[in-house]
């Protein structure tokens, strides 16, 4: 290797290594204050809204988040079993909960308590796709999952219910170990192009 060629690779490499740090801490930064604020929403599947503008989605990790009308998060728990994408129904007072991988059908009551699970293996695709992404109140409010968010599109003007999460956290939120490999890579980096400083001086 000439020695502009290995000049380049230790520059590729500390501008590589120094990209991963800071995307890598940005996003461990807001991990952290994501966390401290409560459980993220990641991925949302299924959304039902109860006549006091009351919130429920399903989470990625088989998860229901429950949120207030302002989007606080008033309750959060995980159904049992459940595989893949969630669908939500209310029906008669109470929310039914499927899993697409799953032959089980979960009641709970408004509250997040749970009050029936049986088998149905056709509850998944009995609930159907209709609030799969977006949900009419009896009111004529409009709700719709966008991302990593909940938004009323109705009445307007639109807002954000529950805000997405700001990048780069939203790319890396499914899997936040993925943050630590940055980090680690980034604080490698130093010593990779020290090696090839190294190896330079020894040809």
């Amino acid at each position: 290797m000439t020695n502009t060629a290995r000049r380049s690779s230790i520059a590729a490499v500390l501008l590589a290594s120094t990209l991963a740090l800071v995307v890598g801490g940005m996003g461990a930064a807001q991990l952290r204050h994501a966390m401290a604020a409560g459980p993220m929403l990641v991925a949302p599947s299924g959304i039902a809204v109860n006549d006091d503008g009351e919130i429920y989605t399903g989470v990625h990790g088989g998860h229901v988040f429950m949120y207030d009308a302002s989007g606080e998060l008033r309750n959060a728990w995980t159904v049992p079993g459940a595989v893949g994408r969630l669908r939500l129904a209310l029906v008669d007072g109470v929310l039914q909960v499927a899993s697409e991988g799953a032959p089980t059908l979960h009641v709970y009551g408004l509250d997040g308590s749970a009050l029936d699970t049986r088998e149905e293996p056709s509850a998944f695709s009995r609930i159907g796709a209709e609030n799969d992404t977006t949900f009419r109140t009896a009111a004529g409010e409009v709700y719709s999952l966008e991302g990593n968010s909940i938004v009323r599109r109705e009445p307007a003007p639109v807002q954000a219910v529950v805000p997405a999460l700001r990048w780069p956290l939203n790319t890396f939120a499914r899997h936040p170990l993925s943050l630590g490999l940055l980090l680690f890579a980034g604080a490698f980096g130093p010593i990779a192009a020290l090696f090839l400083g190294r190896a330079g001086r020894a040809e």
